[in-house]
């Protein structure tokens, strides 16, 4: 099983690698564009990191500090713009989110990524349902082990798909553990808060006893 996250210093990183890249970036950067700036699409994203590995080398960081994506699709000087606050880096299929995060919101990046991933597991989804039409998604497994034909025929790379997808539903399984835990513990948080909170002015004649324990 392939752990969601690795630790590098005080940070956790979050793993893409099923996700394509173009993607990934599109959605960092689309969802807190300045005014004016044009919605960039999954192609143009595709467009901009072809163009980036060609401006930086094979050797090169797939590193984007501000961004412009209007300005870099009119040529590569445009990587070096003002524009969006990325701060990220997508050389490897692990990304940190620091930085993204201190920008446009705590969790942001890994929101995002999550979202991503269940659009992925759709699409696995749909491809297999044509083998099976009304097959839920807990029924895959019995799918497959009907050792389908067709099915393999048509996917040459079918192991390497499934792989992806049982990846991705443990991956989206821990996040949502994750936010259900944090949505608890703010929860029971706010209770604390309103329980122990003031709820009214000091009466005179308790002045006394409140000066004991300030004391």
């Amino acid at each position: 099983m392939l752990a969601q996250k690795q630790q590098r210093g005080n940070s956790m990183l979050i793993n893409i690698k099923n996700l394509s890249k173009n993607k990934v970036f599109a959605a960092l950067y689309n969802v807190d564009k300045k005014p004016g700036m044009p919605k960039l699409s999954d192609a143009e994203a595709q467009t901009i990191l072809d163009q980036y590995h060609a401006h930086v080398g094979n050797c090169g960081r797939l590193y984007f500090d501000y961004f412009d994506a209007s300005q870099v699709l009119e040529g590569p000087s445009g990587f070096h713009s003002f524009g969006l606050a990325m701060k990220i880096d997508l050389t490897t299929d692990f990304i940190n989110p620091e930085r993204y995060d201190s920008f446009h919101g705590q969790g942001k990046v890994e929101e995002l990524v999550n979202k991503l991933r269940k659009e992925r597991v759709k699409e696995i989804e749909d491809l297999l349902y044509q083998y099976a039409p009304g097959t839920k998604s807990d029924n895959i497994k019995h799918l497959l082990l009907t050792g389908d034909e067709k099915l393999e025929k048509d996917f040459p790379d079918l192991d390497k798909i499934l792989n992806q997808y049982f990846e991705l539903k443990i991956e989206i399984q821990n996040y949502e553990k994750v936010v259900d835990l944090k949505n608890k513990l703010d929860k029971s948080a706010k209770q604390q808060h309103q329980l122990f909170a003031p709820t009214g002015h000091i009466q005179s004649g308790d002045s006394k006893n409140v000066g004991r324990f300030i004391k």
